[in-house]
């Protein structure tokens, strides 16, 4: 089993090779799209923005555009908590608070504000986090829980690479079999278990309290999107929270659609919330009129999972 540097190491010597959970959308924004080790970035790739610009004056004008997103939450006892923890992780990345890492703060809110993730037993479930951005917000909230976050490879290097930016002190195991699954699991002084999607089935062996997917599933094939349900659905907890926030609709480069509502959710699922996300359909700019609608509209759940174990 790979353990820190190791792991980005062969991660990046990994990342050109064929994944057989990759969809038709990640096959070509991969295509021109390379990252290292060492952080360094050729090409673009939809996974959230890392601003350059983070004086004082570019993170006072993305708090003063962010206004509405507060205003819609401003009931929520938990945003501000979240936000502040926010603003840390950004610091760590030399970024501002961007639009993606608001999405993410808010996800967290939202969750805390309807459940009481502290009195979940077992580990917290990052699926498809972006910069790391989720994985260290959860870490920093919930200090004792171990993550696990599975990820496509390249997109997974990203995740590591700018969680330890946020958490200089994370030990991150990168196991590939159950047996090593297991031993990461068990070991006191591991806190992050990263997992390459093409073994997301080692999630099985884990005891999921929490599992948070954010603008990922949306860009998976539906076989796999099942197969995220029925690795949750089997885990070896009685109870786990889903917090879910991806697009309604969404048609993959090959022509596949995936559809929130067709996800394999269950009648026996307990709702939590279930909603339009009105604070993820309108987006912020430096240029008047400054925010406008997305028409990607999307929606957010979080449920208790029927367990089918």
């Amino acid at each position: 089993m790979l353990f820190d540097e190791d792991i980005l190491v062969a991660l990046e010597e990994a990342a050109d090779k064929s994944e057989r959970t990759r969809s038709s959308f990640w096959e070509t924004e991969l295509e021109d799209f390379s990252f290292t080790a060492k952080g360094e970035m050729t090409g673009l790739i939809p996974v959230g923005s890392i601003s350059k610009k983070y004086s004082q004056i570019h993170k006072t004008a993305h708090w003063l555009l962010q206004w509405p997103y507060r205003y819609i939450i401003r009931e929520s006892q938990n945003f501000g908590e979240c936000y502040d923890l926010a603003k840390f992780i950004a610091e760590g990345q030399e970024r501002a608070v961007t639009l993606d890492m608001l999405r993410q703060t808010l996800g967290l809110a939202v969750i805390k504000d309807n459940l009481d993730v502290k009195g979940l037993e077992g580990i917290n479930l990052v699926i498809g986090d972006g910069y790391g951005v989720m994985t260290s917000l959860l870490k920093l909230s919930y200090s004792e829980t171990k993550i696990v976050t599975v990820n496509l490879t390249t997109p997974l290097l990203m995740d590591l690479v700018f969680a330890r930016k946020a958490i200089p002190s994370l030990r991150i195991a990168l196991p590939t079999n159950q047996v090593e699954m297991m031993d990461a699991l068990n070991q006191n002084d591991i806190d992050v278990i990263a997992i390459q999607a093409d073994n997301s089935k080692l999630i099985s062996e884990a005891n999921v309290g929490l599992a948070v997917a954010l603008h990922c599933m949306q860009e998976m094939t539906n076989s796999v999107i099942k197969s995220y349900f029925d690795l949750l659905r089997g885990n070896k907890n009685d109870r786990t929270a889903f917090y879910c926030l991806n697009r309604i609709y969404k048609q993959l480069y090959d022509g596949e659609e995936i559809k929130f509502f067709d996800f394999p959710w269950s009648l026996n699922d307990t709702v939590l919330i279930d909603e339009v996300c009105r604070w993820d359909n309108f987006e912020y700019n430096s240029r008047p009129p400054f925010w406008s609608r997305n028409p990607n509209q999307k929606q957010h759940r979080l449920v208790i999972l029927e367990n089918l174990r």
